[in-house]
């Protein structure tokens, strides 16, 4: 092929039975870039530092079980901002503290093609303290259920200071 569109249905087909072959728990999912007017599908590696599994909704086929959606399984790695806790005068008799975030655990140093899915707290705390946010992501748009329970999410979003 000429590298056009049919390649990248192949890759795509290709990525979507390597998912099913070896688990989506391994956090690989394509990521498009748009170079010069032209898409191209790069491999690259999501890890999810939530205690939690993300669930990500409207996903372009046949990424997910059932197909549009993708759950990114906890890695074990938490992402935690270091918080200093202060007490602070009651407020009509109701105990109040100051809170400050003095530090961060559980985030990598920045990998080359290495993505990492961490709490908006996490980020800032992690920004705030000299780390990269290049490679953080957050879990964007959030989906409830009937009963008003977040189940998952719409995107994932770069996180930004700004």
């Amino acid at each position: 092929m000429d590298g056009g569109v049919g390649n990248q249905r192949r890759i795509r087909d290709d990525y979507g039975r390597r998912c099913r072959d070896q688990g989506d728990q391994l956090g690989y999912l394509p990521i498009r870039k748009h170079v010069i007017k032209e898409i191209l599908m790069t491999t690259v590696k999501i890890i999810n530092l939530a205690p939690h599994s993300i669930v990500v909704y409207g996903c372009t086929p046949p990424i997910g079980d059932p197909p549009g959606t993708w759950t990114l399984e906890p890695s074990g790695t938490l992402a935690r901002a270091i918080e200093k806790v202060s007490p602070a005068p009651s407020l009509s008799g109701i105990p109040l503290t100051e809170v400050s975030y003095i530090g961060y655990s559980g985030v990598p140093d920045p990998e080359n093609g290495v993505y990492y899915v961490v709490s908006s707290l996490a980020a800032q705390a992690a920004y705030m303290h000299g780390r990269s946010y290049a490679d953080l992501l957050v879990p964007g748009q959030q989906i409830r259920d009937k009963k008003g329970r977040i189940v998952g999410c719409g995107s994932l979003r770069y996180w930004s200071p700004q």
